[in-house]
């Protein structure tokens, strides 16, 4: 079972991360102007009252684990990483593909580099650019008539989807068409063993103290 460390935009979770032994660490990538943040960014969606305007903050702020202030820059974050875990990716903008290998090979990152995405065109741009070099994890949010296929055309290695779209028979789905399997988030043991039980190949995790060398 892969752990991933789920995102890992501050020192104080890398760290904490490292120190769990976390063998891959997802690190969000936003670029503004000419610099990648580890940003996930808040919610896009527009709350019209002053009270919702002040839960969205606090949503952001103290949930969405980016930094209150001083983001770290991406580039930083890969030559920390070097040699003490493989790095995953996730990519939040159309465009950036040529920009993010180029940040990867400068840092000289040499461990395994996990690249995830909602935008699956991203996807796709990558494997023209990198071909098996990247592993590519297609992000899927909704429950869709044929969810492989649409892995498949983002020309993906594995799918990542949130825990209450995951079952055995997705699960299968996505095995039968050759694609492994992230589920997220996973914080409890008990939900960790059932997963184990039908398959799932991986798990991202706020807690990966809980699970590395289970």
């Amino acid at each position: 079972m892969l752990i991933v460390g789920h995102r890992g935009n501050t020192w104080r979770i890398i760290n904490r991360y490292l120190k769990a032994g976390t063998p891959v660490i997802e690190v969000d990538a936003r670029r503004i102007n000419d610099e990648f943040y580890a940003l996930h960014g808040p919610s896009p969606v527009r709350r019209p009252s002053l009270a919702g305007k002040i839960m969205a903050w606090i949503d952001y702020h103290f949930f969405y684990r980016d930094p209150l202030l001083h983001p770290l820059k991406l580039r930083d974050i890969l030559e920390y990483l070097n040699g003490r875990a493989d790095v995953m990716i996730d990519i939040k903008q159309l465009g950036v593909e040529v920009e993010i290998i180029k940040l990867v090979d400068d840092a000289g990152f040499k461990g395994r580099v996990y690249i995830t995405s909602e935008l699956h065109p991203v996807l796709k741009r990558f494997r023209e650019l990198v071909g098996r070099r990247y592993v590519l994890i297609a992000s899927i949010n909704i429950l869709a008539i044929n969810m492989a296929r649409i892995a498949l055309d983002a020309e993906a290695d594995m799918v990542s989807i949130h825990l209450s779209l995951t079952s055995k028979g997705l699960v299968d789905e996505f095995h039968d068409a050759g694609l492994k399997v992230l589920s997220w988030t996973i914080n409890d043991l008990g939900t960790y063993r059932k997963l184990r039980e039908i398959g799932v190949d991986g798990i991202v995790t706020d807690s990966p103290e809980l699970f590395v060398k289970k």
